[in-house]
C-alpha cells in the first residue's frame, strides 16, 4: 500500500524521461497536481512493459531544499574517481534543482547545476538550456549561491563509502538526496556527463 507516493521510472530510461511523481490522493494519485487514476498510470507504463518500470519510494527534500524548488526530489552529483593506487577520491560534487515545473532535476529537462565548495556551500549556477549563469532561481527567486546545502559531509561520506563497496568500478556519478531522515541513494551513473559540470566550472575535472 502507498502511503505518501511512490516514484515510477522506465528501467532503460535516461534524462529523467518518463518519469512519474506520484503522491496519494484518496483512492488516486496527483502529478505535478494533476489527478491520475489506477488506469492513466496502467496507460503509462503498458507502452514500455517490455524493458520494465522501477518503483521506488518517494523521498522529500529537508524544508530548507525543497523551499528553492518544490516539484522535483533536488539531488548532489557526487563523482568519484579511483586512482591506479586504488584509493577513492571525490572528483567533483554539484547539487541539481528542477526547473520549469519538471518532477526531475535532469539538466536535458532543464535541470540547474549548483556548483559547492568542499564545505557544501554554493559557489555558482549553471543553466543547461539556457546555457548561462543564474544568481537566482527561475522558477521562485530563491538565491542560488552562497547557500550552505544541508547534508553535504553525510552525501560525501555515503558516496565514498559506497564507491569503497564496488571496488570493481573506477569512476561513478552517484546522485544522493539529503532528505529528513538523512542522505539517500537514488541512483548511480556510470556516465555522469562530464561536459555539463566541466562547462559550469570553466575548467576540467581532473587534476595532476
Amino acid at each position: 500500500t502507498v502511503e505518501i507516493g511512490c516514484a515510477i521510472k522506465p528501467i532503460r530510461g535516461t534524462w529523467g524521461s518518463k518519469l512519474l511523481v506520484l503522491e496519494r490522493d484518496g483512492n488516486d494519485f496527483t502529478v505535478a497536481g494533476k489527478r491520475y487514476t489506477e488506469e492513466t498510470i496502467w496507460k503509462h507504463v503498458s507502452q514500455d512493459l517490455k524493458t520494465g518500470f522501477l518503483i521506488e519510494e518517494r523521498l522529500v527534500n529537508t524544508p530548507n531544499t525543497a523551499a528553492i524548488y518544490p516539484a522535483s526530489l533536488n539531488t548532489f552529483r557526487v563523482i568519484m574517481i579511483k586512482t591506479n593506487a586504488n584509493i577513492w577520491h571525490v572528483a567533483g560534487s554539484y547539487f541539481k534543482f528542477g526547473t520549469g515545473g519538471s518532477q526531475a532535476d535532469n539538466s536535458h529537462t532543464g535541470g540547474m547545476l549548483v556548483l559547492t565548495d568542499d564545505l557544501g556551500k554554493t559557489t555558482a549556477a549553471w543553466h543547461n538550456v539556457l546555457e548561462q549563469q543564474l544568481t537566482h532561481h527561475p522558477d521562485t527567486n530563491a538565491p542560488l549561491i552562497g547557500i550552505q546545502l544541508d547534508g553535504y559531509r553525510e552525501v560525501i561520506d555515503l558516496a565514498m563509502k559506497g564507491s569503497k563497496a564496488l571496488g570493481f568500478i573506477g569512476t561513478m556519478g552517484w546522485d544522493i538526496a539529503y532528505t529528513e531522515h538523512g542522505a539517500k541513494i537514488v541512483e548511480i551513473n556510470g556516465g555522469w556527463d562530464p561536459y555539463y559540470i566541466q562547462v559550469a566550472m570553466g575548467r576540467g575535472l581532473i587534476t595532476d
